[in-house]
Order: structure tokens, then C-alpha cells, then sequence
């Protein structure tokens, strides 16, 4: 009986001890996960405070820089300005020295080519071309409204991509055809067999004229030479640019009348010409030139592109 209870009393002691000492480990790890708990809020709240502070730091170099950029860009303008208040303005005749040359042959011989090409005759004359050649005058007005606002679209589209030089050659190689067509319609007209074929050249000459002009000719020349002058001759430029452009347009205008009448229409509208086309500068080319003109040769030295 005494060993029972001795046996008892152990098995009993056994299991208070392992009571304890489960209660003993599990009150540590509590501690534990409680202390990593609070480390790592403590960790998250300094990641978080580490951002905030990035982020202040960023906007203030943010802030920063565009104060420097805009102190920069007012820095320019200031000498850009008191550099073209100390030029003396440039005469016309000046306009005619080497220096020029190049950009004046470019700027009036692309106001010639736009003319010359003969959009300002078939657009003037186009009701009267139209009933020469079969077609009612009314459809003029609804090809050229149809036609040049999408392409003009186009046109702008492609000017940075496929650049200015291309656009011009495949305007003005439109030009030609068109006038070639146009020509062509009214020598069909003579022949009986191909009469009926006359008014469908005619329309899709003047198709070929409102796609190929409002593509290339009607707006990039006077882009070039706003950009090919400088800017102490700019004004001088344009204006001799502007006075060829328009008297070309006078002389196709007033003498396309007489020449249908004194000749068959057919060689009249048919002249072409072929001119090489020079490739015009790019803005890092330009300012280069700016840069080798000096201040004594009347010149700016700064230009905004």
C-alpha cells in the first residue's frame, strides 16, 4: 500500500513538473513573438519614416531644379535680348552679301518651285479648265474640300517622321504628273476614239493637284525659310521671299489665260521642270552658323529653336 501511494506520488510530481515547464517555455516564446512584433513595428515605422523623408528630400530637388532651369531659361532670354538690342538693323542690300547665299537661293528658288508649279493657274482657272474638258465647274470645289483637309492632316503627320525634303520631292513630282495628266486630257479630247477618256484624266489631275500641293509645296516652303534666315535678316528675307512668291503667282495667274488661248491647252498645262532640291539644315546645323557669326557682322549669336 505504501509503494502504491509512493508510486502515486511520483506519477503526480511527474506530471506537476511537465505542467510547469510547458507553461514555463510557452510564457518565453510568447515573449519572444511579442518582442518581434515590436521590432518589427519599430523596423516598419522607421522604413516608413525613411520614405517620408526620401520623399521630402526629392521634392525639394525637384523644387530646386526647376528654380535653376527657369533661372537658367530668364538668364537667356536676358542676354538674348540685350544681345539684339545692340544690333543695328541689318539693310536690304545686306541681304545680297555671300554669307547669305545660300539660304536666299533656297528660300526664293522654293517660293519659284511652289508657283511654278502651277497650282495658282489650275486652281484660278479650274471652273473654266473643268467645262474644256467635259466636267461641270461645281465639282472643283467639292474635290479640293475633300481632298485637302485630310491630306493636310497626313501631311503633318509625316513631316517629323519622313522629314521635309521627301514630302517636297513627292509634291512636286505630283505637280508634274498632274499637270501632265491635265495636259493629257485635253489632247484626248482632239482624238475621237479617247474623248471619253478626257474628263477622267482631268479629274484625276486635279486630285493629283490638291493631294500632291496641300502634301508638300503649299506649307513647307515658308517652314524652310523661317528657318533658313537669320534672324537679323529675317525680316528682309521674308519679304523678298513673299514678294517673289506672290508676283509668281500674278504672272502664272495672268499669263495662263492668254497661252490657253493662243496655243492648245494640251502644251500649255503640260510644261514641267525637274529643279534639284538642296537639303535644308537641321537645327544642329543652323546653330552652328549662328555660333561662327559674330556680333560685329550684325548678327545674333542666340536663337531659340
Amino acid at each position: 500500500m505504501l509503494l502504491r501511494k509512493l508510486g502515486i506520488f511520483l506519477e503526480a510530481k511527474r506530471h506537476l513538473r511537465y505542467v510547469i515547464f510547458k507553461k514555463k517555455y510557452v510564457n518565453k516564446f510568447k515573449e519572444k513573438r511579442l518582442t518581434l512584433i515590436a521590432k518589427k513595428t519599430s523596423v516598419q515605422e522607421e522604413v516608413d519614416a525613411a520614405k517620408r523623408n526620401v520623399q521630402k528630400i526629392k521634392a525639394d530637388v525637384e523644387d530646386w531644379c526647376n528654380k535653376v532651369d527657369k533661372k537658367i531659361d530668364q538668364q537667356l532670354k536676358t542676354e538674348y535680348i540685350e544681345t539684339f538690342e545692340q544690333q543695328t538693323e541689318s539693310s536690304f542690300l545686306e541681304l545680297f552679301q555671300r554669307k547669305y547665299a545660300n539660304p536666299l537661293i533656297v528660300g526664293v528658288g522654293l517660293m519659284l518651285l511652289q508657283q511654278l508649279g502651277g497650282n495658282s493657274g489650275m486652281a484660278y482657272y479650274a471652273s473654266s479648265i473643268f467645262v474644256k474638258a467635259g466636267l461641270p465647274s461645281a465639282i472643283r470645289l467639292q474635290v479640293m474640300s475633300i481632298i485637302q483637309i485630310p491630306v493636310a492632316i497626313i501631311a503633318l503627320l509625316l513631316m517629323d517622321r519622313s522629314g521635309r525634303r521627301p514630302l517636297l520631292l513627292v509634291s512636286a513630282s505630283g505637280m508634274c504628273l498632274s499637270c501632265f495628266l491635265i495636259g493629257l486630257s485635253f489632247g484626248f479630247k482632239e482624238i475621237t476614239d479617247l474623248k471619253a477618256l478626257a474628263p477622267v484624266l482631268a479629274l484625276t489631275g486635279f486630285l493629283v493637284v490638291a493631294t500632291a500641293f496641300t502634301i508638300g509645296l503649299g506649307g513647307i516652303p515658308w517652314i524652310i525659310m523661317s528657318e533658313k534666315f537669320l534672324i537679323n535678316v529675317k525680316a528682309q528675307a521674308g519679304s523678298l521671299v513673299t514678294l517673289v512668291n506672290w508676283s509668281t503667282s500674278w504672272i502664272i495667274t495672268y499669263t495662263l489665260n492668254f497661252m490657253m488661248e493662243w496655243s492648245s491647252a494640251d502644251v500649255d498645262i503640260s510644261f514641267f521642270f525637274i529643279p534639284p532640291l538642296p537639303k535644308d539644315k537641321d537645327k544642329v546645323d543652323h546653330k552652328e552658323d549662328l555660333k561662327t557669326i559674330s556680333i560685329a557682322d550684325d548678327s545674333i549669336g542666340y536663337d531659340f529653336f
